[in-house]
């Protein structure tokens, strides 16, 4: 029972002082590898933003650049400046450059306006030209000589699309002589060619609504509330599920470029890039380390059990012999030794108990002899006082004859009867 009390003491203290930090450091490790995992999604999902921020302002740098030969064009000029006795245009030999401009330039919209407004020629719309449209912002932006790009809604045939606009007035001297909005379409296409560079499943919103998508969802399904577009327009990262899967979500603002002032509400709103990356395979590669680290830990918890058995084992059997040892002695049995091969202070305490017992031995060894020289002794005493009983008698008598006879007393016969009788009563007990 003793031996079994310490033992569990011992597993205890040992399973304690073991598995409590072998615990803390296998949370430890499952916290920071999740946490690890979460800063490279994160660091992932920037760089895709980061790289299709990038495509995004190189198309916009395109679309510049391809805008500005637009409106370096001398025939293009001589069209809108140029007109007959009746103080028109040549209004087909417009449409047809238009037309051509745009095809040759692979743009999806181009758009010419004279100083009024209206519109003169359309590349994607060819039969759509004389529309007023003085009142929209970015063409009264452009009247005023100022340039703009961005994120706007158009319209071709009564469908609206996304679509990147790059503007710029067209000078003479320093007199605005015409407008020209060329753009490229937001479409599927180009957001497919995007998912292939990014890995990442892409969307468009506009106006706080999805307007393209590369998810299987339905374009109209909102998923996201208004808090957390929110946080997407102020690059924050927030996760959502779609379907079974779940995402991590980034974004950044294709913020136009007018001042607010000078646009409306509807067109100050800009558009949205929303970059999606699943979390399944992160998640399963936590889930992977988490199983390893959990296996690691189970193994080493046996290793821990089956050690601090073994070793308890090793402290408490020298112990247990100890205690079976002193229950021999205790008992009276001085001839059993405990044996032990350790050199360590149990095995010391052993040794000992061995050299305790051996002394023991020793000194019950002399008791006994002490205690057999006592009785041989009293024994000896007692013998000596038998003897020494009658002798006294005997001396007694002899004295007494020789005080009789050296006196010369009468009655020395009777004298001498009693001595002899007495003497020889003596000597016969002593037989």
């Amino acid at each position: 029972m003793i031996n079994l009390k310490l033992r569990g003491k011992l597993l205890g203290v040992f399973l304690i002082l073991t598995l409590l930090p072998l615990l803390s450091l296998s949370l430890i490790i499952s916290y920071r590898i999740n946490e690890q995992f979460k800063q490279i999604s994160s660091r992932r999902i920037n760089e895709t933003l980061e790289g299709i921020n990038k495509d995004y302002l190189s198309l916009v740098a395109e679309l510049d650049e391809k805008t500005k030969l637009i409106i370096s064009r001398q025939d293009l000029k001589r069209l809108i400046l140029t007109k007959d006795w009746r103080g028109r245009i040549n209004q087909q030999g417009l449409i047809e450059l238009t037309v051509n401009l745009q095809k040759s330039l692979g743009l999806n919209i181009l758009e010419i306006g004279d100083t009024k407004g209206v519109v003169l020629a359309r590349g994607h719309e060819r039969a759509r030209f004389g529309i007023d449209k003085s009142d929209d912002p970015i063409v009264s932006h452009l009247l005023q000589g100022k340039e703009w790009n961005g994120i706007d809604e158009e319209k071709v045939w009564g469908k609206s699309f996304l679509a990147i606009k790059v503007a710029k007035p067209i000078f003479l001297g320093r007199e605005v002589k015409g407008t020209v909005i060329a753009g490229y379409q937001f479409n599927l296409k180009f957001l497919e060619r995007l998912k292939g560079m990014s890995g990442a499943e892409i969307m468009i919103f506009y106006k706080d609504r999805p307007v393209l998508s590369t998810l299987a969802a339905s374009p109209e399904t909102p998923i996201f509330s208004p808090g957390e577009l929110g946080r997407l327009k102020n690059r924050q990262i927030i996760k959502a599920r779609i379907g079974d899967t779940e995402y991590n979500f980034g974004g950044f603002p294709l913020s136009l470029a007018v001042p607010e002032k000078q646009l409306s509400p509807i067109k100050q709103a800009g558009g949205l890039i929303v970059v999606g990356l699943s979390t399944r395979e992160i998640t399963l590669l936590v889930y992977n380390f988490v199983r390893l680290i959990t296996l690691v830990t189970v193994i080493s918890l046996l290793f821990t059990i089956f050690f601090a058995i073994f070793l308890s084992r090793q402290i408490t059997k020298p112990i247990q012999q100890l205690v079976v040892g002193a229950r021999r002695i205790a008992a009276g049995d001085l001839e059993s030794a405990i044996t032990v091969h350790t050199k360590d202070e149990i095995g010391q305490l052993v040794e000992t108990f061995n050299q305790m017992t051996l002394d023991l031995k020793k000194n019950k060894a002399r008791l006994l002899k002490a205690e057999r020289i006592a009785a041989w002794q009293e024994v000896a005493r007692q013998i000596a006082h038998e003897i020494k009983n009658p002798l006294f008698p005997i001396q007694l008598s002899i004295q007494s004859l020789q005080k009789a006879y050296t006196r010369g007393d009468k009655n020395l016969d009777e004298i001498f009867n009693e001595s002899t009788n007495t003497i020889l009563e003596e000597v016969d007990n002593l037989k």
